[in-house]
């Protein structure tokens, strides 16, 4: 019959059986690095979306990888710290829609306890002359900062959360204070 109108599957571009169209989230796995009173923070690359931006490290999570497995990984890619996975504590998960984007943000408390210092001091490169500070393998920029610092970063919409969660008084009694005359 000519008057009838096509089936709903021809009318919504023939979708795949199970399908709605809607593509999930990506699923990126990320570590908030503690050291004492620091946390660590890279700078988005030029050309990534959101560019320019402070984060804490991390990235995708491939097929069949654990998500504390994923937060690793991509410190040692991003930042070239090497933690033990035992280290990766489940912290918080973040749901965030960019518009362009939907991501799931898996959060891992990364302690790093003495780390940042011997880290700065080892941080070369591969011709074994020191990088200048704050510059990392992987990243363009990386910064060791205190809790009462974050705010004054311009980060991504979806690590607000983060932020939040960690001034909630059961975290931030987890994070050291700072010691006096050492930085």
């Amino acid at each position: 019959m000519s008057g009838e109108p096509p089936p709903a599957r021809e009318r919504i571009g023939a979708l795949p059986p199970g399908s709605c169209g809607i593509e999930g989230p990506v699923v990126v796995a990320l570590a908030v690095v503690l050291d004492g009173a620091h946390i660590l923070l890279s700078r988005r690359r030029p050309g990534e979306h959101l560019e320019g931006m402070w984060e804490f490290p991390g990235g995708k999570v491939r097929e069949k990888e654990r998500a504390d497995e994923a937060a690793r990984r991509e410190l040692l890619e991003e930042v070239g710290l090497d933690l033990p996975v035992e280290s990766f504590e489940p912290f918080t998960f973040v749901h965030h829609d960019y518009g362009d984007r939907r991501v799931l943000l898996l959060v891992f408390l990364a302690r790093a306890e003495g780390t940042r210092l011997v880290w700065e001091r080892t941080n070369l490169t591969a011709e074994g002359e020191k990088r200048p500070s704050g510059v990392s393998p992987g990243s363009l920029e990386t910064r060791w900062v205190s809790l009462s610092e974050l705010a004054a970063f311009e980060m991504p919409e979806a690590n607000r959360a983060i932020i939040r969660r960690l001034y909630y008084p059961a975290m931030a009694s987890k994070i050291a204070p700072p010691s006096v005359g050492k930085t």
